[in-house]
């Protein structure tokens, strides 16, 4: 079964999330680490938001007959009747950004990554409010903190050719080298089966024009993203199930 998103599930997400732009925050409701944001206004719809695991919109929820918890509060009190105006992924990361606009503009910050968090921003950058206290060496996810992003990687997406290819060269095989720049796994094989290139080869046995194939069907992958041209599948194989924006050929 799948367990969360991916980071080209997050790009696809974002893509088709746009037409939520110019609505409004009308409710929001939490149940542990999952919180529901209601939208009115442009468009009505529920998003479901499960830190460090799932974002979509949702027809299904389940009532709560509790006392909202402090952090759903705290998001009615900052966001309530804020516009969304903006809805971004940050690099090529596992991470959804919502711009909220009332008397200053917010960040709503959902990770997806392992120990994700959502963190309620405000326009100074510093944590209004976290779904949970978090710390590691390199960032604290504290009220009163300034926000911090998990360490960057490369953004496959801005890199150059000639970037590329130094990547490729320091990894074991072909397909490895790609999940270094940041692709999951399995579109990493895509865009070798795309490219014609076996994913097992080795980079210093890999032509000039084979390694400018991957770059090439790299891109054009991406381009596939932007455009929006999904057809979403879901995908059952040997008992586990996957959810796809598009078919690859993994699973032909």
């Amino acid at each position: 079964m799948k367990e969360s998103v991916d980071a080209f599930d997050v790009l696809a997400i974002v893509k088709e999330l746009q037409e939520l732009k110019d609505s409004y925050i009308d409710k929001v409701y939490q149940i542990d680490d999952e919180i529901y944001i209601k939208t009115k206004g442009k468009k009505k719809v529920e998003i479901f938001i499960k830190a460090g695991k799932w974002i979509c919109i949702s027809k299904y929820r389940e009532e709560s007959k509790e006392h909202p918890p402090a952090f759903a509060m705290i998001l009615r009190k900052y966001l309530g009747n804020g516009k969304i105006v903006d809805i971004k992924q940050h690099d090529f990361d596992r991470i959804v950004i919502f711009e909220i606009q009332k008397e200053q503009k917010y960040k709503l910050i959902c990770e997806f990554i392992p120990n994700g968090n959502i963190v309620l921003v405000g326009e100074d950058e510093k944590i209004i409010m976290p779904l949970m206290y978090q710390k590691w060496a390199h960032r604290e996810i504290k009220r009163g903190e300034a926000y911090i992003f998990p360490p960057s990687k490369i953004n496959p997406k801005e890199i150059s050719y000639e970037e590329f290819k130094e990547k490729i060269f320091g990894a074991k095989d072909v397909v490895r080298g790609l999940v270094k720049l940041g692709i999951p796994g399995k579109w990493a094989e895509e865009i070798c089966y795309l490219a014609n290139v076996s994913k097992e080869k080795l980079p210093n046995e890999t032509s000039d024009e084979e390694m400018k194939r991957l770059y090439e069907k790299m891109r054009e992958l991406f381009e596939k993203f932007e455009e929006g041209a999904f057809k979403p599948v879901i995908v059952k194989c040997n008992g586990d199930v996957d959810v796809l924006p598009m078919p690859i050929k993994k699973y032909e």
